[in-house]
């Protein structure tokens, strides 16, 4: 089992998930591999739920993130059609989490040759009718608790969407939850969002990440109508600055407790027991995420 840093509850476990319809990559050359044509013939062949590599497709190869001119080859030896994707479609996305630690994913397309993480990317929104794991604040994301991936879920091609070549490339990127949740939108770029909002549909009641958490992608291609690329989306907004060191401002805490539970932007704090300061420089990122979720022992209680 292949862990990983960067689309189930251990903290040391990996996750593991790929989508598997419309056709990805990934799955054409698991399930769809042919001799003879010099397919990518590496650990995702063999293991396609591993797809938590260092590069942009959440693979450790080369050819994983190179465009259609590479790809098509193999698409047509395979005897599998590149995926057509038409502006305003709602699109049923299919994927098998193996191993399910809960999070949030994204449906994004690029009018790019290759795949990277420089690329325009246009985050698709949830068709109205898919209900399953919405966030109110987010129409994009299909949210769910640890061990309940609904296993597909429907998004949108923006309504007009061209492509200069009538081609581009797209990925699933989805970001775990079992250990703490990306809000601040600290790995691979998508969107903030908020934490209460999550955490309102159930399982595992964790704050927000202070480093990139866990994270899976699948990389597909698709063809589209010709014209010309959407408008650049807005930069995403930076993270908050970290906040000052907390303090225990009752016999009921302590000072360690009280920086490991409050001392993340977003904390439901216990004003009652804990006070925290302003931070006085920007560097970093948003401070450790909770511990635990409970009031502490008294002071001085062995536990």
């Amino acid at each position: 089992m292949k862990a990983c840093i960067v689309f189930a509850a251990l903290p040391s476990a990996a996750a593991h998930g790929w989508i598997t319809h419309p056709m990805s990559r990934v799955e054409l050359v698991t399930h769809h591999y042919k001799d003879g044509i010099d397919m990518p013939d590496d650990n995702l062949r063999y293991c396609p739920s591993c797809t938590c590599g260092k590069d942009s497709c959440g693979t450790d190869g080369t050819m994983w993130t190179k465009g259609i001119d590479e790809w098509q080859k193999w698409y047509d030896g395979a005897g599998v059609s590149v995926p057509e994707l038409k502006g305003g479609e709602e699109v049923d996305f299919s994927f098998t989490v193996t191993a399910d630690h809960g999070g949030q994913a994204w449906m994004m397309l690029s009018c790019n040759d290759t795949i990277s993480e420089d690329n325009i990317w246009y985050i698709m929104n949830r068709a109205s009718g898919d209900t399953y794991g919405r966030l109110p604040s987010n129409p994009a994301i299909l949210g769910w608790p640890m061990a309940t991936n609904p296993g597909r879920a429907k998004w949108v091609v923006p309504d007009g969407f061209s492509c200069p070549k009538g081609r581009g490339v797209g990925r699933w990127v989805w970001k775990t939850s079992n250990s703490c949740n990306d809000i601040y939108n600290l790995g691979r770029s998508t969107e903030q969002f908020k934490l209460e909002e999550y955490l309102a549909l159930g399982g595992l009641q964790l704050g927000a990440c202070t480093q990139p958490c866990e994270e899976f992608l699948t990389c597909f291609d698709f063809t589209t109508d010709v014209g010309p690329a959407p408008p650049a989306p807005p930069p995403t907004p930076p993270p908050p600055p970290p906040m000052g060191h907390c303090h225990a401002i009752s016999p009921m805490a302590t000072d360690d407790w009280c920086e490991a539970n409050c001392h993340y932007v977003g904390s439901i704090c216990p004003t009652d027991l804990c006070e925290c300061g302003t931070a006085t420089t920007t560097t970093g990122g948003p401070s450790p995420a909770p511990l635990c979720g409970v009031r502490p022992p008294p002071a001085g209680t062995v536990v």
